[in-house]
Formats: C-alpha cells, structure tokens, sequence
C-alpha cells in the first residue's frame, strides 16, 4: 500500500503466472519496463495507481511485470509482436494476452483515462475483457504473424543481390541524414552509432568526404549537446528535439559503450582533439559512476531523482547559477551552455540542459577577454558547478551485472585505456569480464547475469555471447594476452554450435541452454537482424569472425562472417540504416585486414603505438610484440625480427606482405599512408 492506496500485485514472468492464467481463465496483463525508464515511472505512479484500474486488473486479469534487461528474450518478441499490430514499440510495452501468451492487443504508455489523443487504459481492459469472452476462451486470438520462417526457402543471394544491399543502406545514411543539426532523422533523435561507423568505413573505401562528413559532424553535434551530460561526462539516451538540446535523461551502460568507441574511431579519423576529449569524460564517467568495487560495470544511470521528476539532477535554472557563481562567471556559462536558450525544459522553461553553444574564442571575443581568461572562468564555474551537483540526491543507478552490457562496455574501455593512457580503465575491463568468462564457457556460454554475491541468473541468450565475444577479442588486441584470444575461439565455437539455425543465421536463445519460459504463442526462436540502434547480435558475431581471422590469421572464420552475412540479406532489403551492422559486415569482407605491430617497450615505441592507433583503417589491428602478435606476422616477416635488438620499430602487414620496418613516427604513417591507398 503506497500513499493510503492499495498497489496491483504483480506476478514475476514465469510457468507459475501463466498457469494460473490457464486455471482461471483470465487474460494476461503484460507490463515490460525497466528500470531506467521515465515514462514506466510515470505510468506506475498515475496510471496503475488509478483505483479503477487496479480493481479492473485483481478481479480479471493476470498481471506479470518483466525487466527488459532481466528477460531481453521476452522483450524482444512481444515488441515484435505489439509493433506488427499496432506500430507501436519501446517502453515500457504494454500487451493484453490469451492464457497461452497470444497477443490480443497492446501499446506503449496508455494513462489511466482516455487523454491526449491516447486511449486510457482503464477502456482498454475493459475492452479486452469483453473481446476474451465472446471469443477468446474458446477460439483464440487472431494475433499478427510475420516472421522469417516463410522465406526460408529464398534462394542463395548473388552478387547482384548483395550490391542493391550495400547501396541501399548506404543510400538510407545518405538521405536520413539531418543537415541541420547532424544525426539520422529529426525528432525524436536517437544515436546511431553503428550506422555512423559505417558511414566513416564508406567514406574511406569509397574515398567519398560526404560519408566521412556525416558521421564526424553526427558525433561533434552530439557531443556539444545536451545529450552528452557536459559536466559528469557520459551520454543520455536519446534527445526529444532535433538540436540534441533536451535528452530523456537516463544513462545506459550500453550505449555508452558504443558511443565511446565511435568518438575513439572519430579521433583516429579527425585527429580532432574534441573527440577526444568526449571519450575521456565519458570513460570517467564510467570509472566513477558506473564501475562496481567488486568489479563489474552497473547497467543503467536513473533519468529521475523521485517520482514526479524530470530530469531536475542534471538541470540548472539562471538564479541557481547566479547565486552559485560570480558575476564574471555567469557572463561566461551562460554564453558557453546556452543558459535561457534552446535548452528550456518544455514543462519548466525555467530549468536549463546545459548545451555547448558557443566556442571559448567566441566567447572572449563577445565579452572583450582573452581565452585564457575564458578558459579559467569555465574552469572555476565547472568546478563549482559539479561540487554543487554532488549535493543534489543522485538518480538511483541500477548495479545488476548483465554479461551484454558488461561485454560491450569492457572492449570499449579496454580500447579507451590505450588510447587515453589510462591503466584503471583496462583494469576496469578485465575485472568485468572475469565475472562472465567462467569454467562452463565451453559449454554453456556466458551468464545472463551474475549477482553481487557471485551466482548466475539464466543462461543462452546470444546477445550476451556475442558481447562477451566482442569483448575478449578487444582485451586480445589490447594485452596481447593469448588467454583471451583463446577464450573467445572456445565462445566463436560455442555460438556456432548452439544458437546457428538451418536458415543459416543465429536464434536469440540456445535450445538445451536456455531454461527460461517462452510462451508457444510467442515464437520458440527470433532471429535479432536489425541494429536497434546498437549492433544486432547476428552483426556482432559476423564482425568478431572477421576481427578473430585477423589476430589469429585464421580464414576459416572469415568464411564463416561471409556465410552469415550472405544469409542475413535477404531480410534486410528494406531495413536501410537499421541495417548498418551487416553492411559493415559486407564492407569489411573485400578488405585485407591490416596488422600492426609494434616491438620495444620504450617511450619511441609508446609514440610508434599511439601513431597507429590514431590512424584510420577500417580492419586496422595494432598489437604489441610482445604477446602473440608477432606469432600471426607472416613467416618472412618473423624471420627479419631474429637479433633485431631492442630498438623500436613497427611492421605494418597486409595479407602475406609486410612493408619494411618503421622506426618513427614518420616512417609509420608513411607505410599506413601506402596501404590505405590499396586498402
């Protein structure tokens, strides 16, 4: 009882639930929801407060209630299931079922009454019920089917077939882009990264600076909006408007961890210095946020402090910052962030999202300073700013361990280490991925999750294998240890084996692993193609294939991201950008992966590295002598390193060719300049 008010009761997804749906002959409210999510907030506290609702669901209805990221299997279908009938997708889900897990109908937020051009979900339950019995106890529901069992028989793709493929996605980035402000689409804007680090890949292959433009200007535009929290570093979800100004304001661990990667790759693109600079807020931001004592990342940052609120911990109105700041100061934040902007909150104009929108010379140029003064009056105000901040109650950070998230966010902090220079983050990444690789690997896979006091919670779901993968085959390259290597053969191996179905793509869930309940009704197997907008788990193992053929100088698994590419096609003729994944795929497939290595463990050898990895290739890897990269260099080229000394160098290798040895800097991105030629 919550305020005087009796609260619905909620079942936990399970057997048990649907059974009991069964004995009494009641339909199934579904509510799938998360943790982090505003608007799930926002229906617990008004519409399932409703007393009218809560009584229409005890008399009637089986009410179950699903974390998406506990049961992402579960997500997954009913989303696909509520958007073939309704269009409508994302969170929370709200979906009205048969006792068997039909779908009778369903929608995102439905208030407690009919309002705003939305139906209430008070008429909706009453609805349902009178549809369940006039028909559905006995006839069952005429849910939309769609699927790809009905095409399996689609004839192998051809060249031809492959060739419309790439140039509609790379079409579908060309025309969704937003001149304007960058990105993909208009309001609301989502984050695309995977679409973005294609468009950096065509825009080399191709030699094409419009490619190039919309994926460095998508990212610059987001990294000075108020998506990107521009004083705790990390990025929102998504933004509500067009200028990336307002953001739902929750943090997921998962999309930080591809954001961070394509400000990585957009430094070694750009060389441009901001990149970096975001890349290093936001792997801060992980390390003091979000990276657990006992190891492990946490999956998701809170949009809300309290119920009823928006947002308030990460906005400022123009009195609280002028009581906080000096006159001096105030001058300069409210020119720098936009204060009394195009930052107003839309339900208080008061309160401000802080965006980049002026450049520090800009500002000295208005307020008649040099930069430098500029740039210690930020200082000073930021300062003052983050410690007032802390003072504030923090939203609530959800510390469940689930092995996609951790996967994803480990590889991308272990690349950030090296490139940042920073040791904690890739002490942070092995620790995570420790929880994770344990001694089933072989045979089980990974975890769903792992709880603070060290059990698993659910096994074979294949967006956790491939993230764990992509994971290892990072912490490979950036160690050099073999371990990981290794590791991430034994899980290459375990995915092919347990989740590759006859059409030839892989199935959300290992049949013999997985335990969980899937209601027949709902589909025994989904095939997750699409990016959505992070990489589709069938993409991700494609691309860890590629990634394993290069360390280990294996083709065999190049063979095996083509086989999957080649059958993914077929079904992703009209997904355009969505598509972004396999069309790396595709890309990456006619280019020679470029090996780098780099021998000596002194500061000309530290210069050697990070010149490597500031260039651009799109299947570029940069590995250490000194673990088992200079195993996989081609037999000429080991033999050259016999009584080479000590002295610096690096090899750069394509196919079985190695250029002669670069001493400098200079040297190295010579030779990285003549294979990008033919690269």
């Amino acid at each position: 009882m919550v305020n005087g008010k009796k609260e619905i009761v909620w079942q936990p997804w399970g057997e048990e639930a649907f059974a009991t749906a069964k004995r009494l002959g009641r339909p199934i409210l579904l509510d799938i929801g998360a943790t982090w999510c505003h608007w799930c907030h926002v229906m617990e506290e008004t519409t399932y407060s409703d007393e009218e609702v809560r009584k229409l669901v005890e008399e009637y209805f089986i009410p179950i209630k699903v974390d998406r990221d506990r049961n992402p299997e579960v997500d997954r279908r009913y989303q696909y299931l509520v958007g073939s009938v309704t269009g409508e997708g994302g969170w929370p889900l709200t979906a009205l079922l048969t006792p068997d897990g039909d779908l009778i109908t369903g929608g995102t937020y439905f208030p407690p009454k009919d309002a705003g051009g939305r139906p209430g979900l008070r008429r909706i339950l009453r609805e349902t019920l009178e549809l369940w019995k006039g028909r559905g106890k006995d006839k069952g529901m005429d849910t939309y089917r769609l699927g790809i069992g009905e095409s399996r028989t689609r004839k192998p793709t051809n060249e031809k077939e492959i060739g419309e493929f790439m140039e509609s996605v790379a079409e579908s980035l060309r025309l969704s882009y937003d001149e304007v402000s960058g990105g993909l689409g208009v309001a609301p804007k989502f984050p695309h990264p995977v679409a973005l680090s294609l468009a950096f890949a065509l825009g080399h292959a191709r030699s094409d600076t419009k490619f190039t433009a919309i994926a460095s200007e998508s990212l610059r535009r987001m990294g000075e909006g108020g998506i990107f929290d521009q004083l705790g570093g990390g990025f929102h979800r998504y933004s509500v408007d067009r200028g990336w100004h307002i953001p739902h304001f929750e943090k997921l661990s998962a999309d930080n961890a591809f954001h961070l990667k394509s400000y990585l790759e957009a430094y070694s693109v750009a060389g441009d210095i901001e990149f970096l600079k975001t890349a290093r807020a936001t792997t801060q931001y992980v390390l003091e946020v979000l990276n657990q004592a006992s190891g492990g990342f946490a999956s998701s940052m809170d949009a809300d402090r309290a119920p009823g609120d928006d947002g308030s911990y990460f906005t400022w109105s123009k009195k609280e910052l002028s009581e906080l700041l000096s006159r001096e100061e105030y001058k300069v934040i409210q020119r720098r962030f936009g204060i009394g902007t195009e930052g107003g909150m839309p339900h208080d104009p008061e309160q401000n999202v802080l965006f980049r929108l002026f450049s520090v010379a800009e500002i000295a140029s208005s307020l008649e300073l040099s930069e430098s003064q500029v740039e210690e009056l930020l200082s000073s105000a930021i300062s003052k700013m983050v410690q007032a901040r802390k003072r504030r109650s923090t939203p609530q950070v959800d510390t469940s361990l689930y092995a996609w998230v951790n996967g994803y966010l480990a590889g991308s902090m272990a690349q950030a280490s090296r490139v940042l220079d920073l040791p904690e983050a890739l002490l942070a990444s092995e620790r995570a991925m420790a929880h994770f690789c344990r001694a089933e690997l072989e045979t089980r896979g990974v975890p769903h999750e792992v709880t603070k006091e060290g059990s698993t919670v659910s096994w074979g779901l294949l967006e956790d294998n491939v993230a764990v993968l992509s994971g290892l085959l990072d912490l490979a390259e950036v160690t050099g240890k073999r371990d990981y290597l290794q590791k991430a053969k034994t899980l290459l191996g375990f995915i092919s084996q347990h989740f590759q179905d006859g059409s030839g793509l892989l199935a959300d869930v290992a049949p013999g692993v997985f335990e969980g309940h899937i209601p027949s009704a709902a589909g025994d197997k989904r095939f997750p193609l699409e990016d959505s907008p992070l990489l589709s788990p069938n993409s991700s193992y494609a691309l860890s294939c590629l990634r394993y053929a290069g360390l280990a100088e294996d083709p065999e698994f190049r063979e095996v991201a083509n086989g999957l590419f080649t059958a993914m096609v077929p079904y992703l003729k009209e997904a355009g950008f969505f598509a972004a994944g396999a069309a790396l795929t595709g890309l990456l497939l006619g280019l020679e992966p470029v090996k780098v290595v780099v021998f000596g463990s002194d500061p000309a050898a530290d210069a050697l590295f990070r010149s490597a990895l500031a260039t651009y290739l799109p299947r570029k890897l940069v590995l250490k002598g000194d673990g088992f990269g200079a195993e996989t260099l081609p037999a000429e080229a080991r033999a050259t390193l016999t009584g080479k000394g000590s002295k610096a160098m690096a090899l750069v290798c394509t196919g079985n060719r190695c250029l002669p040895p670069a001493f400098d800097e200079a040297e190295l991105r010579q030779r990285l300049a003549e294979v990008s030629k033919a690269h």
